[in-house]
């Protein structure tokens, strides 16, 4: 049986180390709940990006581009903590939603897509294995 394929989406920009740790260990996390995981630091790294170089450098449009084709081939998307404040996650969601495809949170909202009252998933351990519940609320800034 092919294993589900889910994207991570979560804030790069102005973290050390563009954040990839965390989207690492959010890979790892995913892949022992049963996801095939297409982790963008995955593909930066292929790219030849510096982590830690200078962001200058980074070409924004050919890793959108690259984004999107490998989101269209994914059968949901994970939305790490902080991606309201990511302009790239934001659009990354966006397209998600226009393209109909399920939509997880790292901290779930009471106005998200997969309210708690729902039937339980196996995919719901590693939503709340941060101890979030949905009662917890962060501020919204670019969607």
């Amino acid at each position: 049986m092919k294993k589900p394929k889910i994207y991570i989406a979560g804030p790069m920009s102005g973290y050390t180390g563009l954040n990839w740790d965390a989207f690492d260990q959010k890979e790892l996390e995913l892949i022992s709940a049963g996801w095939d995981v297409v982790n963008p630091a995955g593909m930066d790294r292929e790219m030849g990006i510096d982590p830690n170089g200078e962001l200058d450098e980074y070409d924004y449009e050919d890793a959108a581009g690259r984004d999107i084709e490998a989101l269209k081939s994914c059968d949901a998307i994970y939305m790490m903590a902080g991606f309201q404040y990511s302009k790239g996650a934001c659009w990354e969601r966006a397209l998600a939603k226009h393209w109909g495809l399920p939509r997880y949170y790292e901290i779930p909202r009471a106005d998200h897509e997969f309210p708690i009252d729902r039937e339980p998933t196996l995919f719901d351990n590693v939503i709340m294995a941060d101890g979030y519940s949905s009662s917890d609320d962060i501020r919204m800034e670019h969607c």
